[in-house]
């Protein structure tokens, strides 16, 4: 993994540091598993998407939101290999 600071900025006189991290993989196959390719997919859950079904959760009787929770739960389908955000 290679992590880089990105959008840099110094506040209080610089005792204060803030920065996005950009973070990037790269698949080796002779690293990896038997059976893992560079053609596998990934699957991942939409980590976003998840808090906003908690809170309503919360805010709402489960009774009422259960059944249309179930039916949407969403996953990022990605390559393995290739090029993509980390920050979806």
């Amino acid at each position: 993994m290679v992590e880089r600071k990105q959008d840099i900025k110094y506040l209080d006189n610089g005792n204060q540091v803030f920065y996005r991290s950009n973070k990037t993989w790269t698949f080796d196959q002779q690293r990896s598993c038997p059976t893992c390719f560079c053609s596998d997919k990934m699957y991942s859950p939409n980590l976003i998407y998840i808090v906003r079904v908690s809170i309503r959760l919360k805010t709402r009787s489960l009774r009422n939101s259960r059944k249309s929770v179930e039916s949407t739960v969403q996953f990022q389908v990605k390559p393995i290999c290739g090029s993509w955000d980390s920050m979806w």
